[in-house]
């Protein structure tokens, strides 16, 4: 079971929860969108065997309403220094995946840009990476962007956890 954190953030005790007990199944993880750490550090304390990967800009306009980016940045160092098994990339998510080959990624985790043209094309770009487990956050009303791309692409072929929608790729045929 997770401990929890106290990293700020949007993701709830449940999510998180949810996030370390895939990545303790995982030996490789790649997070979109990594903010302050606090998803971040739920999927690097289960993925112990494995290596994970926090792709974020940590630009301030891609943010803009939600805090300071630089701030942001240093609070995600300072969080995770404990954390030996952590590549970070300092870059956008399609600079990101042309370093991976596919099918070479256990998970990918997508939560940075909510609007329907990013999310439709992180899923395009990061599900021939992806193994197991691609899934991201802010599946709600809230959210209409991520709704609509995670439907156009999957239909009802995903589930959920709170607002972390997942598709186990083991068992989806014919996407």
């Amino acid at each position: 079971m997770y401990p929890g954190n106290n990293i700020p953030g949007w993701m709830s005790e449940a999510e998180l929860q949810w996030l370390f007990k895939m990545a303790s199944k995982m030996k490789s993880v790649v997070e979109i969108g990594s903010w302050a750490g606090r998803s971040t550090h739920a999927i690097l304390s289960g993925c112990t065997k494995g290596l994970v990967t926090a792709v974020d800009t940590w630009d301030q306009e891609s943010m803009e309403g939600y805090g300071n980016a630089a701030t942001a940045r240093m609070t995600f160092f300072a969080n995770l220094r404990k954390f030996d098994n952590l590549n970070v990339r300092q870059m956008t998510s399609t600079e990101a995946v042309k370093e991976f080959r596919d099918k070479s990624v256990d998970m990918v985790f997508l939560d940075h840009t909510h609007t329907h043209p990013v999310v439709k094309e992180d899923i395009e770009i990061w599900l021939p990476k992806t193994k197991k487990i691609l899934c991201g956050h802010d599946f709600s009303d809230n959210w209409p962007g991520v709704r609509q791309a995670v439907c156009e692409k999957f239909g009802t072929a995903f589930s959920l956890c709170e607002s972390i929608w997942y598709v186990d790729l083991k068992t989806l045929k014919g996407i």
